[in-house]
């Protein structure tokens, strides 16, 4: 139950701090007349769109990238298991 609890927490650290990064949110402290301190948070979620649409457009480029090169690996190992038993039939 620990190790649960410790990978959603660094989910959320993971999350907190990309989300940071990209500049999804933005935190802003005000000091208050009263001696108080205001936390304003804003999130920016066109951004965050915007970003999850280009990753996901980035991962299909890559997996297609992926299963063109396996397509090619298999074509070219059967191009030369081809071109190796026509050598072995040759006399």
């Amino acid at each position: 139950m620990r190790n649960l609890l410790a990978l959603l927490a660094a989910g959320v650290i993971g999350f907190a701090a990309v989300g940071w990064y990209l500049g999804w949110y933005q935190v802003q402290t005000t000091a208050a007349p009263s001696g108080k301190n205001a936390v304003k948070i804003e999130i920016d979620r066109t951004k965050i769109g915007d970003d999850l649409h280009k990753g996901e457009e980035k991962l299909h480029n890559v997996l297609d990238k992926a299963s063109q090169s396996n397509d090619q690996t298999k074509s070219a190992s059967v191009t030369k298991s081809d071109a190796s038993k026509a050598n072995a039939n040759d006399p």
